[in-house]
């Protein structure tokens, strides 16, 4: 397993960075907590990693901390959820926040999420409440105050980020453009997406 990629921050966008490590660029998908913590393009920046194995491809998932990794592997052991929706979920809400719901079997927030029905919701706590309590209090980085973008590279960055997840991009589209009416367009990228993801 390749536990950390430590180089060059050559690229980075809500779903997906690219670092450079000796001359070699890794690309990986990262969620969006992991996105708000990079440091900026040019930098020297660490990304801890899982690697998922795949008859066809070798895919890299990235994180800021231990325990949202750890919290990613226990949730791609859960029967229907493959490491694309474990993105999308963790992306969708604070890992310690997904952690809260599973210990106290909280069905209401775990079907709120993107890609999450109520039977998906109920193997999550049957599956995982035991593994998760075990999972040392979840790591907090604080988020990072960014300028304000402007509108249309906000929202074409948002559509982008919510197609690289699977979505449909009409669809992408007209959510997006709700909640920037709604907000009166003051909204950063990474809350777009997250509210984004909750009406997906």
């Amino acid at each position: 397993m390749i536990n950390y990629l430590q180089g060059i921050l050559v690229h980075k966008s809500p779903t997906k960075l690219v670092v450079e490590v000796n001359g070699v660029a890794f690309e990986v998908n990262i969620t969006l907590f992991c996105f708000e913590n990079l440091g900026e393009i040019g930098q020297k920046t660490k990304v801890l990693t899982y690697l998922h194995v795949r008859e066809d491809i070798l895919q890299l998932y990235g994180f800021k901390t231990n325990s949202e990794r750890e919290l990613f592997m226990h949730l791609i052991s859960a029967p229907g959820i493959g490491p694309k929706k474990a993105q999308v979920i963790l992306s969708s809400v604070a890992a310690a926040q997904l952690q809260r719901y599973i210990i106290e079997e909280d069905l209401s927030a775990l079907t709120s999420l993107s890609g999450v029905g109520k039977k998906t919701a109920q193997r999550l706590i049957l599956d995982l409440k035991d593994k998760v309590l075990s999972i040392d209090d979840m790591d907090r980085l604080p988020r990072k105050s960014e300028d304000m973008q402007t509108i249309d590279n906000l929202i074409d960055e948002s559509v982008a980020a919510l197609t690289s997840l699977g979505f449909n991009k009409n669809s992408a589209q007209m959510v997006v453009l709700k909640i920037v009416r709604k907000n009166n367009q003051e909204i950063s990228l990474e809350e777009l997406i997250k509210q984004s993801l909750q009406n997906l």
